[in-house]
């Protein structure tokens, strides 16, 4: 005869939520969380039973923030930048709260927090020209976003015949800049650029100089030059007579 030994759990699950952050609350870069939730399960008043997990997600994968954290209240360090410039537009945190109760049951709730967006738009003069952006490459001109209190890196790099002259804003060639805490201010950044390209002078001409043109007399001219008279004599014919023996 044979036996199966099953655990069985008795009792409700504990309720778990998350008070701190609050739902569709947008962070800015630098800024710092305390982590704060709320359980029925009265049998632990010290938090121990509450575990704290925080995701950086990125595109398909995701990145440890914070490692699982038993307690309440639990201080978060300062929220990220974005790992490069394409994460502006598909990052954001994940808060994880999992609870468990005197009898083993566990509750886990999760919240996004998304970043602040911020929209930049970078041009030039002359247009077409390539500048770096957080180390990425981009045509102006150009908008995208970044996120609030991010210090976005400009780079006016040199190219081809165009060499950097000066930032609107007058910031140096390469540097960095923070961007705005507020959403809504759409900063504008403008390149300026001079064309190096050396200055040919025109080269001599290979053709001779231009001749003056003969002028032939007009008809009337010809007409009109004096006429003289020849007499012609015929001249003495001498016929050649053989030798003789």
């Amino acid at each position: 005869r044979s036996t199966a030994l099953a655990e069985i759990g008795i009792g409700s699950p504990p309720i778990a939520e998350i008070l701190i952050p609050r739902e569709g609350h947008e962070f800015h870069v630098g800024e710092k969380f305390i982590l704060t939730g709320k359980t029925n399960e009265m049998t632990v008043t010290d938090g121990s039973n509450m575990m704290w997990e925080v995701r950086q997600h990125h595109s398909s994968h995701y990145h440890s923030f914070l490692e699982p954290t038993y307690g309440d209240q639990i201080r978060l360090q300062a929220a990220p930048s974005p790992e490069d410039f394409l994460a502006s537009t598909n990052s954001y945190l994940e808060v994880i709260l999992t609870v468990t109760n005197s009898v083993g049951l566990k509750t886990s709730r999760s919240r996004k927090i998304m970043p602040k967006i911020i929209t930049v738009k970078v041009d030039s003069e002359p247009q077409g020209l390539t500048i770096l952006i957080d180390q990425h490459e981009i045509i102006t001109p150009r908008t995208f976003d970044s996120w609030a209190n991010h210090p976005l890196q400009l780079d006016a790099i040199n190219q081809g015949n165009f060499a950097f002259e000066s930032w609107l804003h007058e910031g140096k060639q390469k540097h960095f800049i923070l961007m705005p805490m507020k959403v809504g201010i759409r900063p504008k950044f403008f390149a300026k650029y001079r064309d190096i390209a050396p200055t040919l002078s025109p080269l001599p001409s290979l053709l001779p100089p231009a001749l003056e043109p003969i002028r032939l007399p007009s008809q009337e001219r010809i007409t009109s030059l004096p006429t003289r008279s020849f007499t012609v004599f015929p001249s003495p014919i001498h016929t050649l007579k053989p030798p003789l023996d």
